[in-house]
């Protein structure tokens, strides 16, 4: 809960109000808005991020990995006993 009460904080100050709006951007110098972030760009966050932390690494961490893992978490917790796998 407290990470998707920080990222739906972080959308609503940095997004425009539209749900389908990106609301990662580069920085371009202070608080000015810059390009919205690339999947490239994602992939070398990725990287870097997995040089100093071994199980980021380890386990190919990407926000692929993330968003299907949570989605996973999602259904399994949402899901009634009689349709979980």
């Amino acid at each position: 809960k407290e990470l998707a009460d920080a990222l739906l904080a972080h959308a609503n100050e940095r997004g425009n109000g539209d749900e389908m709006s990106p609301v990662f951007y580069l920085q371009q110098g202070g608080h000015a808005k810059g390009a919205p972030l690339t999947r490239r760009r994602f992939d070398v966050m990725w990287n870097r991020i997995g040089k100093q932390v071994d199980w980021v690494r380890t386990r190919g961490v990407t926000s692929h990995w993330i968003r299907h893992t949570i989605i996973t978490w999602v259904e399994r917790a949402t899901s009634s006993p009689s349709t979980a796998s």
